[in-house]
């Protein structure tokens, strides 16, 4: 029954974890949009196509670098699997983050 609350060892659970994220922003977009809506624009406007590249050239490098860590937590390993987070810790954490930074 709780292994349904963790990712899995190899992603078991990817898919609800997309579909809860998802939501997370959804509700996160909605909310923002609708808090104060009289409010003039505060005049942000969206990146331009060379930042975007440049922030998706910096993720990528970021990504590339973790996967060359030497692993100290090891999926294969189910003892570590005590110390995975558990998918509604993931979300509620991204939550408060979004909500009171």
């Amino acid at each position: 029954m709780h292994e349904s609350l963790f990712l899995g060892p190899h992603g078991e659970n990817a898919e609800f974890f997309r579909q809860i994220w998802g939501e997370l922003l959804h509700r996160t977009l909605q909310h923002r949009s609708e808090t104060f809506p009289g409010d003039s624009s505060p005049g942000i406007t969206p990146p331009d196509s060379e930042r975007i590249r440049l922030v998706e050239r910096e993720i990528a490098n970021f990504f590339q670098i973790l996967q060359q860590e030497v692993p100290t937590f090891s999926n294969r390993y189910l003892g570590h699997m005590i110390s995975d987070v558990s998918i509604p810790a993931l979300i509620g954490n991204a939550a408060v983050l979004f909500c009171n930074p």
